[in-house]
C-alpha cells in the first residue's frame, strides 16, 4: 500500500511540473535580442558627423515642424568619458545629463551644433579598435494648439500625428 501512495505522489508531483513548463517556455519565447536600427521621425531629425574623436550633433526641424524645444544626451561604455562643448549660449549643461538648446527650433531650422569628444583612447589605438558612442535627443513642443509660447515640458511625448499625449 505504501509504494501505491509513493507512486501516486510521484506522478502528482510529474503533473505539476508538466503543467509548470508551459509558462516557462513562454517566458523563453518572447525574449528576441536585435541587431540593428529604425529610425523614427517626429518631425526632425539628427545630424551627426566625427572629426578629431568628436562627435558633432545639430538637430534640424523639418518644414512642416511646429516650433520645439530640443535636449541632447549621449552615451558611451565605461572606459571613456565625454566633454561636451558648443560656440555660443544656446546650448546648456541641465545638470541632469542632458544638454537643453535654449532657444525655439521653428520649422526648418536647425540648433547650432554640440560638440561630444570622447576622452581616454588608449594611446597605442590599433585598427579595428571597437567602441561607440550613441547621441540620443527628445523634443517637446514650444506653442501650444493656439500657437502661444509655452516652457518646455519634457513628460510630454510628441505622437506621430503632432499632438501631445
Amino acid at each position: 500500500m505504501k509504494t501505491k501512495w509513493k507512486v501516486l505522489a510521484i506522478i502528482a508531483a510529474v503533473a505539476v511540473l508538466i503543467a509548470s513548463i508551459g509558462s516557462a517556455i513562454a517566458y523563453f519565447s518572447t525574449s528576441a535580442k536585435t541587431l540593428g536600427e529604425q529610425p523614427v521621425s517626429l518631425g526632425t531629425s539628427i545630424e551627426e558627423t566625427v572629426s578629431d574623436w568628436t562627435k558633432h550633433v545639430v538637430v534640424s526641424a523639418d518644414e512642416d515642424s511646429f516650433p520645439v524645444y530640443v535636449r541632447a544626451r549621449a552615451f558611451t561604455d565605461s572606459r571613456f568619458t565625454l566633454t561636451y562643448s558648443w560656440n555660443g549660449d544656446e546650448w546648456k549643461d541641465g545638470g541632469d545629463g542632458f544638454y537643453y538648446y535654449y532657444k525655439v527650433v521653428n520649422a526648418s531650422e536647425s540648433t547650432t551644433e554640440l560638440n561630444v569628444k570622447i576622452n581616454n583612447l588608449p594611446a597605442d589605438l590599433k585598427e579595428g579598435f571597437d567602441f561607440n558612442v550613441i547621441v540620443i535627443y527628445e523634443c517637446t513642443r514650444a506653442t501650444d494648439e493656439d500657437g502661444q509660447p509655452i516652457a518646455a515640458n519634457w513628460n510630454d511625448v510628441i505622437d506621430l500625428n503632432g499632438g501631445d499625449k
